[in-house]
């Protein structure tokens, strides 16, 4: 095992449901998880309307040495408040952003996407986009998904840290192109090792850890993905990489784009 394992990509809900299926999304069952797979920390990342922030807050103070919270903007609420918004998140003392695109309508190019980049920035809080293709909200299209709009978002924001969930999902090496020509964006792993691991992006998958270590950063989704399965899955990839620097990947990562109150 690394010197420590940050799990970067985690969700809980309010009730422990998650939305029709079967999957447990509850704290305790997290926990034991996190146990099952010897992670040390999770980063708890909120859908909007599955759990609020002051939840996410919380769990931060009762597990302080297991959990780094972020939190969920809701820019359709009301686009001119945002800043705002973004200041309660910070002032709760959670450590970056989620914005999950194709579940809330919000396409990275969008009006939205820059206020939150802006306002996250100014708070040294870096944002997770979820970079999987697919669409959930008829107000978003499969293209406005692709990761190469994160690499003009990412230059119009150089100061904003910038965080492409799921590796770019089939496009991952658009998405290793993106976080390569940008020092701003990172890529996380999470999902797409089980998801894609009968397909031919799997060996992209490696391509990039190989390549790129300094920028990916490892995560499972849960409550979708066994945490201890799919970390003894990506660990063993990672472990054949002649220099392939490991503790990068599972914490240093992470640990060198979150606000310095939360390393």
């Amino acid at each position: 095992m690394p010197g420590m394992l940050i799990d970067a990509h985690v969700h809980i809900t309010e009730d422990g449901k998650w939305f029709h299926t079967s999957y447990d999304a509850s704290v305790t069952h997290l926990l034991k998880e996190m146990d099952r797979g010897q992670v040390n920390k999770s980063v708890l990342l909120p859908i909007l309307g599955t759990v609020t922030n002051d939840r996410i807050a919380n769990l931060c103070k009762e597990y302080p040495d297991r959990f780094i919270g972020f939190g969920s903007v809701n820019p359709n609420e009301d686009e001119r408040n945002i800043d705002s918004q973004i200041e309660h998140i910070s002032s709760l003392g959670l450590s970056g952003l989620k914005v999950h695109p194709r579940r809330q309508g919000i396409a990275p190019l969008s009006a939205a996407s820059n206020a939150i980049l802006e306002s996250a920035a100014a708070r040294s809080l870096p944002v997770v986009f979820c970079g999987y293709q697919q669409t959930l909200n008829n107000k978003i299209h499969l293209d406005d998904l692709l990761p190469l709009n994160y690499d003009r978002l990412a230059k119009r924001h150089p100061n904003a840290r910038i965080i492409i969930a799921h590796m770019g999902g089939h496009r991952a090496l658009d998405a290793y192109f993106v976080a390569k020509s940008n020092p701003n964006v990172y890529l996380d792993a999470s999902f797409v090792f089980s998801s894609l691991r009968e397909t031919s992006v799997y060996k992209d998958l490696i391509f990039i850890i190989r390549h790129l270590d300094r920028k990916v950063i490892f995560g499972s989704d849960f409550p979708e993905i066994k945490i201890d399965d799919y970390v003894k899955l990506v660990l063993n990839e990672i472990r054949q990489l002649e220099d392939c620097d490991l503790d990068a990947i599972c914490s240093g990562n992470i640990l060198s784009i979150l606000p310095e109150r939360s390393r």
